[in-house]
């Protein structure tokens, strides 16, 4: 009987927890702007469960249950400090008869009791049981909303469809509620390393050695994970080009028109396809060959160029796994590849049709893993062959390229300077003559291009974009940008404050070892920090679309999940909640595009 009524304890407050939660959001009045029909849209989050009179009642009746079950609880144990509680509960019950405004009443209830009850259970060790519980509550409303999206496609009728979509509209808004700490999380995340480092230093924390085979704590068959990471990528890909969902066939993103005019251009001989790709597109010759190539000659431009994006993104993610298999062993490279399918990359990128920008990360995750193992190796043979995948992309997108140069560079820098005064430097510039070969090799490349085909060279075309866009103005602009991107720029796809504070805890986890490939994300990082606050929204959105968050957020599972041993359960839960707020991410997002 006690362990009957223990668990009905524990799930009232669980479920009050739930409701305290969203009656601090719905008081808070948060301003945010949804994506329907790709057009945004000024809302107030107002989360409504039921309705409005039947949520008040709920809450009302859940915050008497529950005070009525901690004083209960303090009476059966009998101490004083609980007992206080019990008091404490009983007074913030009042509260709701001090309150003109009934939602201030109402939250100020959800606050004082949900302490008192977290306090309690603090003492009792009850607290993870009570996450796992507000975990499965959210992990339900985020399964139903899921189902919703996956059937839109099927045109369900309005009795079936019109339930799904309250769960979906509740599930948006509370995806949406911490929309605007964004830009402060992305800010953090690309100061990380100075931060990181910093707070090391005051906690006098000593850095450790690389994590091998890293994992979140739960059994996962890395290649089982990539082939599940292909088909989902393969789905949002095509979701918003199924036939049912985008029934005029319109094409949703926005480069494709450039594409098209390029393209139409290229076919009116082989001569001109060339001649063209190289003088007048010369910043991704090379991928605008291999469309011209790979299009069947009956299908239509824009069709083609619809679906191209299927198997681009599928690439990014087959190589986000190659990387991780690199960094950190299979485990982890299973769950890169899981969130690099439904990634800002993906979503954002069906947005803008960033089809090249995408093409050009997966070659350079692919030349880094190379270069992580030249490293493992000192061979600078083997870095050599792995600059190859790097030179590609330099007639892919030449800007992508320019940036992860920049990053092996400052890698390479921050190894060399942290010895500089040591009789460690000539050791330490013997193990980074793989990395001298690697961006001596790229430079090479690079005037080869210029010599040759009398093309301009991608460091020309980088410096000429970035030196256009620095300017102390911008500085003054920050907010604005910052805010612009995240909340209108491609349909405020960039906005997932959940996988980019994933990637702050991947960069903290990151920052305490002492490994070349944790080094090298965290100077990825770093090229883009300071650009950032002197460019405009249109050179930030493209900063943060070559960012590794996916990876970062990934190391960030491992570094957390992990910590709750005690409650396998609640690991499970935390794991499932992630994906499936971020598969709804992606798919709402998709729906949304036509």
């Amino acid at each position: 009987m006690d362990r009957l009524i223990k668990s009905a304890t524990r799930t009232v407050w669980s479920l009050f927890l739930f409701v305290s939660m969203v009656s601090v959001i719905n008081l808070l009045r948060i301003t945010y702007y949804p994506v329907a029909h790709r057009v945004s849209y000024e809302k107030i989050i107002r989360v409504v469960l039921l309705s409005e009179s039947l949520d008040s009642h709920a809450a009302v009746i859940l915050s008497a249950a529950s005070s009525f079950l901690l004083i209960l609880s303090v009476w059966k144990n009998g101490r004083g400090k609980r007992l206080f509680l019990a008091i404490l509960s009983v007074i913030n019950l009042s509260a709701l008869l001090s309150f003109y405004e009934f939602d201030y009443a109402l939250a100020a209830l959800a606050i004082g009791i949900s302490s008192c009850i977290l306090l309690h259970s603090r003492e009792n060790r009850d607290a993870m049981a009570l996450a796992k519980g507000v975990a499965i509550i959210l992990c339900a409303i985020e399964a139903i909303s899921l189902l919703r999206w996956l059937l839109h496609p099927l045109q369900l009728p309005s009795r079936i469809a019109d339930p799904l979509s309250r769960f979906s509209a509740i599930e948006a808004e509370l995806f949406y509620a911490p929309a605007d700490l964004t830009p402060i999380a992305m800010l953090v995340l690309l100061f990380s390393y100075p931060l990181f480092h910093l707070a090391r230093k005051l906690k006098g924390v000593a850095k450790s050695s690389s994590v091998v085979d890293a994992n979140p704590g739960l059994s996962l068959d890395g290649r089982i994970m990539l082939a599940v990471a292909v088909a989902i990528t393969a789905l949002v890909a095509s979701y918003p080009y199924l036939p049912s969902v985008n029934p005029a066939g319109k094409y949703v993103g926005t480069d494709i028109y450039y594409y098209e005019i390029w393209l139409d251009e290229m076919e009116k001989g082989p001569s001109s396809a060339f001649d063209f790709a190289i003088r007048h597109v010369s910043s991704r010759p090379l991928f605008l060959l291999a469309l011209h190539y790979l299009k069947p000659g009956n299908l239509q431009t824009v069709t083609f160029l619809e679906w191209i994006g299927v198997p681009v993104f599928c690439l990014l993610t087959v190589s986000a796994y190659f990387f991780g298999s690199v960094f950190k062993g299979r485990n982890f490279a299973g769950l890169a590849a899981l969130l690099s399918s439904f990634s800002i990359n993906v979503v954002a990128g069906m947005y803008t049709a960033y089809y090249s920008n995408a093409i050009a990360l997966a070659l350079l995750y692919a030349a880094l893993a190379a270069l992580l193992l030249a490293l493992r190796r000192r061979s600078c043979l083997f870095a050599l062959f792995s600059a190859a995948p790097s030179v590609i992309a330099i007639f892919v997108h030449p800007w992508t390229w320019a940036f992860l140069q920049a990053a092996v560079c400052a890698f390479a820098g921050l190894q060399l300077l942290s010895v500089a005064r040591s009789r460690k430097f000539s050791e330490a510039l013997r193990n980074m003559m793989p990395v001298i070969v690697f961006v001596a090799a790229n430079v090479i490349a690079d005037l080869l291009k210029t010599l040759l085909l009398a093309a301009p060279s991608a460091a020309g075309i980088s410096y000429e974009l970035a030196g256009g866009a620095v300017s102390m103005n911008e500085f003054y602009n920050l907010w604005f940008n910052l805010y612009f991107t995240f909340r209108f720029f491609a349909g405020g796809y960039f906005n997932n404050f959940f996988a980019i504070t994933s990637a702050i805890l991947g960069a903290w986890w990151l920052s305490k070892q002492d490994g070349n490939a944790e080094k090298m994300l965290l100077a990825w990082l770093s090229v883009g920090s300071v650009p950032t606050l002197f460019v405009n929204f249109w050179v930030n959105e493209r900063i943060f679309y070559n960012l590794p968050i996916q990876m970062l957020s990934a190391a960030g599972l491992c570094f957390w999940l992990p910590r709750y041993r005690s409650s396998g359960m609640l690991r499970k839960a935390l794991l499932i909640l992630f994906v499936l707020v971020n598969l709804n991410y992606a798919l709402r997002s998709m729906a949304n595009l036509v």
